[in-house]
């Protein structure tokens, strides 16, 4: 599973923005529309495509992860310990 792929998708039909290019490197600041509710609905978004449920401290770490491939660490950690 490519889960940077997923994710890419994931942030590309919440946020609406087709023309945004997600890499590893990619903030929110990098997209208008990413803000706190967007991010909600991206996390929600995640745990439903890779069928994975996120504890409250994963939610914190994603909230405050600096990028995507930090977010894409964190999931690849959390799929592998199951």
């Amino acid at each position: 599973m490519d889960i940077l792929n997923a994710i890419s998708q994931i942030i590309f039909d919440v946020l609406d923005e087709d023309d945004l290019v997600v890499t590893r490197d990619t903030t929110a600041d990098d997209a208008e529309d990413w803000d706190s509710l967007a991010q909600i609905q991206i996390i929600d978004a995640i745990e439903k495509e890779l069928a994975i449920k996120f504890s409250l401290s994963e939610i914190e770490q994603l909230n405050q992860a600096g990028n995507v491939g930090d977010t894409v660490d964190l999931i690849t950690r959390k799929l592998q310990a199951a």
